[in-house]
């Protein structure tokens, strides 16, 4: 593994920022808007490239310069199912953060996306490095801004009855909410 050039406490304020983000997108996917399929659609792609990128701190080996959860904070590295990683970071990254063929193939202009689940996924990582990490490897409110946005995100999730949610789906007593990119070819709708 290589060495880290950057004091972990100085990457932290950049985790901190991608933290904040994912909660504070995934947020609004939880209360209905009325603001057009551009935003829309620019909120949930900004919402799975945050997800994207901290699958890749949590996970996965940094390449080069990139901040690590073991090289920078002495983590170990989450475990993803090789099933669901597959399908989670190649839908990103073939269907949402590149231009390619899989968007024709699999119809990904309206491909839909369970915000709730990569939230809750990737929220549990985020909340266990949060309580287990050093005190000094972090920026001094850290711990408390990442408890803040978690809290948040899961009071609002509580709050929300299955009527007020835009496209969900009922699994037990969970509700899930399932985010649609929209395809509509014109973007003034």
């Amino acid at each position: 593994m290589s060495k880290p050039k950057k004091p972990a406490v100085e990457c932290s304020k950049h985790l901190l920022y991608e933290i904040e983000m994912f909660f504070a997108l995934g947020e609004r996917f939880l209360e209905p808007t009325k603001t057009g399929r551009v935003l829309d659609n620019a909120s949930l792609e900004a919402f799975l490239v945050h997800a994207r990128l901290l699958y890749y701190f949590f996970c996965c080996k940094p390449q080069q310069d990139d901040i690590g959860i073991t090289k920078h904070f002495g983590r170990p590295r989450q475990q993803f199912t090789p099933t669901h990683e597959k399908h989670f970071i190649e839908a990103i990254n073939k269907r949402v953060a590149h231009l390619s063929e899989k968007r024709v193939e699999v119809g990904a202009v309206e491909e839909t996306w369970d915000t709730d689940a990569i939230v809750s996924i990737i929220g549990a990582w985020v909340k266990e490095f949060s309580e287990h990490v050093c005190e000094e490897k972090v920026k001094d409110d850290f711990k408390c801004r990442v408890r803040q946005c978690t809290e948040r995100y899961r009071d609002l999730q509580d709050s929300q009855l299955p009527t007020n949610r835009s496209a969900q789906s009922t699994a037990g007593d969970r509700t899930t909410t399932v985010t649609k990119l929209d395809g509509n070819p014109d973007p003034s709708t």
